[in-house]
């Protein structure tokens, strides 16, 4: 569910409790340190939304110059689709990745829009409740966040989820 089902993936994942606070540096979804670590520093792993964004920057006469800034999900699995897009090769059936049209100068206009689909899993027992939620663009998967709730609370945080 997570997308850690590979040769070198551990049995099982463990990642800190986060919450929708504001660190130090004024950022939501602090994590909470059971340690002598300052509060607010970052930890791989995690399902906050925070910790499974990034920030991603192109340029170059290949790419739209019009400060385009897309809501379009996407993720560092479809920089190596792109870039082979670019230079007119193949892309493997292995890669999980999709080419990233939004943002390529040439056809830019003339794509559609590709379809965006949310979706969200969910298990739990009496009161407790996770929830894992994705979206799919096109062909592609991506991660969107977790959450754990139990009664009324919303706790976020990294859910131990392996497939």
């Amino acid at each position: 569910m997570i997308f850690a089902d590979h040769a070198r993936a551990p049995d099982v994942y463990f990642g800190f409790k986060t919450d929708d606070g504001v660190d130090a540096f004024g950022l939501t979804g602090r994590t909470f340190y059971d340690n002598a670590r300052r509060p607010g520093l970052g930890v791989h792993g995690g399902l906050h939304p925070n910790e499974l964004a990034a920030v991603g920057i192109v340029a170059g006469s290949a790419f739209r110059g019009d400060g385009l800034s897309s809501t379009t999900p996407s993720g560092i699995c479809d920089l190596a689709p792109t870039i082979l897009t670019l230079f007119g090769l193949p892309i493997p059936s292995t890669m999980t990745g999709r080419v990233l049209l939004e943002a390529l100068q040439a056809g830019a206009s003339a794509v559609p829009p590709p379809d965006i689909m949310p979706e969200a899993h969910e298990v739990g027992l009496n009161s407790y409740r996770q929830t894992l939620r994705r979206v799919r663009v096109g062909r592609a998967m991506y991660l969107e966040g977790g959450t754990a709730t139990h009664g009324e609370s919303v706790v976020t945080r990294a859910m131990e989820a392996a497939e």
